[in-house]
C-alpha cells in the first residue's frame, strides 16, 4: 500500500477476508478499512462505499471509519 501497488493490495486483502481464522471484528474491520482506501486510491468509489460501510458496521464505535464512510459517500455520482 505505501508504493501505490493498488491491485496487489486488493489481492492481499482478498486473501486475507477469505481466511476461516480471521474471524476477530477488529482485525476484519481493519481490513474493510484498507479495502476501502485502495479502491478510493483507485477511483473505484462504489466499491470503497462498500467496504467503508462495512468497516464501520464492524465497528460501529469508531468515528473516523464513520466519517471517513460519510466522505466516500459524498463522492459518489
Amino acid at each position: 500500500m505505501y508504493h501505490a501497488r493498488w491491485d496487489e493490495c486488493i489481492a492481499t486483502l482478498q486473501q486475507h477476508l477469505a481466511m476461516p481464522q480471521a474471524r476477530w471484528a477488529d482485525k476484519r474491520s481493519a481490513l474493510y478499512d484498507l479495502g476501502a482506501l485502495v479502491c478510493y486510491e483507485l477511483g473505484l468509489m462504489h466499491k470503497a462505499c462498500e467496504f467503508a460501510k462495512e468497516a464501520t458496521e464492524r465497528s460501529p464505535e469508531d468515528s473516523r471509519l464513520s466519517h471517513n464512510y460519510s466522505l466516500i459517500r459524498a463522492r459518489l455520482p
